[in-house]
């Protein structure tokens, strides 16, 4: 009979540390806006409301409060753990504290909601419930292609993707291999746009930054992009000033392609002097491209020599 007491006591405690972890792991119903509406568009509502700080007010107290619930939960779940260190009862109550773990991070996956699903992440880890990392790590995967894919700055993608130093077991480097040409177009965009000038190439260097031991083979597919832009005529200039920034930036040898800083100045007195039209600067242009050394190595400067 005393046995039997303890085990419902036991039953009892289980089932109210299970019930204050599914309440804490309950995902928050954020707004009461219309859901068949976008996101711009709920924003737009709120905004012309004039309810945006009131909203945000109120998701930051949501938000402590949520995170606040997770730590009681987890350390009445602990507890329970410690107490009572039966092999088969810690194998069967860590089941349910999985599944209920499971959904709340399959419900934050899917609203995309970071900082949740690092909190869940944490859990896991601290109840020892089994490893996520592969489950994670497919969602980062596919958080930082949408990243990508937008009109966020090259900044934000790098954010995203160190957001993996808050999962464990998740390495920020593994999902860059995944993703290397599309990051590396990515930077490239950058160039284009204007959004990455030579000024600003230390956010292509934290995208280097995070391949780790294959920076590489980063490097190799940024240079294999960039050749094309560098080939027109129209970008040689500005290709040359922003690949120089990145190499000086990330003390990495240049592309085979890329001039050496004499034929780099001679290739720009050339390519002036040829716009200029004026016949005096142009022949001092081809008498100062005649002194750098292997001239003819590279196709620009021996296009735009032969043109002057």
């Amino acid at each position: 009979e005393g046995l039997g007491l303890k085990e419902r006591i036991r039953s009892a405690r289980e089932e109210t540390v299970l019930q204050e972890m599914k309440r804490a792991l309950a995902y928050p119903e954020w707004s009461s806006l219309d859901k068949t509406m976008s996101g711009w568009s709920r924003l737009n509502q709120l905004t012309q409301n004039g309810l945006v700080e009131l909203r945000l007010a109120r998701i930051e107290t949501r938000r402590h409060t949520s995170e606040q619930r997770r730590k009681h939960a987890l350390l009445q779940a602990q507890g329970l753990l410690k107490e009572y260190d039966d092999p088969e009862f810690q194998q069967a109550f860590r089941a349910k504290l999985r599944e209920l773990v499971k959904e709340a991070l399959r419900q934050a996956e899917a609203q995309d909601d970071m900082e949740t699903v690092a909190a869940l992440g944490g859990i896991l880890a601290a109840l020892k419930l089994g490893d996520f990392a592969g489950e994670m790590q497919l969602w980062l995967h596919g958080r930082v292609s949408k990243a990508l894919k937008s009109k966020q700055n090259l900044a934000w993608v790098v954010d995203v993707l160190k957001f993996a130093q808050k999962l464990p077991h998740v390495d920020e480097s593994d999902v860059a291999t995944h993703l290397r040409k599309d990051l590396a177009s990515r930077c490239v965009r950058g160039f284009l746009d204007g959004s990455v000038t030579p000024a600003q190439i230390n956010q292509v260097g934290a995208v280097r930054q995070i391949f780790k031991k294959s920076v590489g083979e980063f490097d190799a597919e940024l240079f294999e992009i960039m050749r094309e832009h560098f080939m027109n005529p129209d970008r040689t200039v500005a290709a040359i000033n922003w690949l120089v920034a990145y190499c000086e930036h990330s003390s990495c040898d240049g592309p085979d392609y890329l001039m050496s800083q004499d034929q780099v100045g001679a290739f720009r007195e050339l390519r002036e002097a040829n716009e200029s039209s004026d016949a005096d600067r142009i022949k001092a242009a081809c008498v100062a491209a005649k002194r750098v050394p292997n001239l003819k190595d590279h196709e620009q400067l021996a296009r735009e020599f032969e043109k002057a």
